[in-house]
C-alpha cells in the first residue's frame, strides 16, 4: 500500500494473515491480508492499494499483473493522541536521529534494552514453526539452551493476561509492569 499526506509518501508491504486470527488459531489458510502502518503526522491521509501477481512478485522488479483490489483508494484522518494515557505511544514515535533513537514528539532518547537475551526472545515454543538455533549456538546462563530447546518462559505463566502464548505474553507483561520498553 501507499500512504500519503502532503509530500510524505510511505510504501508499506502487506502480508498474508490467513484467517486474520492465526496467532490464536495457528491456521495457514484463509483470505485475510494485513498491513502495519503507524502514521507519523496528524491530519488527512490518503491510501492506494496495490494487489499484483506474478512469479516471485514479492522480490521481483517485474510489476506483474493487476488482480482484484488493485488500485482501491481512500482516505482516513489521524487525530492527536490522548497524552494523558500511560501508553508508550504518548511519548512520540521513535525515529533515527544520527546514530541514536529519539522520540519525535518529545526529543527524548530511546534506549533499547532487553532482559538478558533480547536477540532470541522470540525463539519461543508456542510460535508455530520456530526452531532452536542449532548445535553451534552458545549457551549462556539464564537463557534457553539453543542446543537443546527454545524459550518456554514457564516462570511467566502467572504474568499473562489473555490469549495463546501465555508464557511469552506473561514475560512481556512483566517487562511492561517494570517500565521496560524493549
Amino acid at each position: 500500500m501507499t500512504f500519503q499526506r502532503g509530500d510524505k509518501i510511505y510504501h508499506v508491504p502487506g502480508f498474508f494473515a490467513a484467517d486474520g486470527n492465526s496467532a490464536e488459531t495457528s491456521t495457514d489458510r484463509g483470505s485475510q491480508w494485513k498491513i502495519r502502518f503507524r502514521p507519523d503526522k496528524i491530519g488527512m491521509w490518503e491510501y492506494t492499494v496495490s494487489f499484483r501477481k506474478g512469479k516471485d512478485i514479492a522480490i521481483s522488479d517485474d510489476p506483474g499483473e493487476d488482480i482484484k483490489g488493485d488500485g482501491l483508494a481512500g482516505q482516513f484522518e489521524v487525530t492527536d493522541i490522548n497524552n494523558e494515557t500511560s501508553d508508550l505511544s504518548s511519548l512520540g514515535q521513535i525515529s533515527i536521529e544520527g546514530h541514536y533513537l529519539k522520540r519525535e514528539g518529545s526529543g527524548t532518547s530511546f534506549l533499547k534494552g532487553g532482559s538478558d537475551s533480547p536477540e532470541n526472545f522470540l525463539s519461543y515454543v508456542d510460535f508455530d514453526q520456530t526452531y532452536r538455533f542449532g548445535s553451534q549456538a552458545i549457551n549462556r546462563e539464564g537463557e534457553a539452551n539453543p542446543q537443546e530447546n527454545i524459550h518456554k518462559y514457564e516462570v511467566h505463566r502467572k504474568d499473562w493476561k489473555e490469549g495463546k502464548g501465555k508464557r511469552i505474553i506473561g514475560a512481556l507483561n512483566y517487562l511492561a509492569s517494570e517500565g521496560i520498553h524493549s
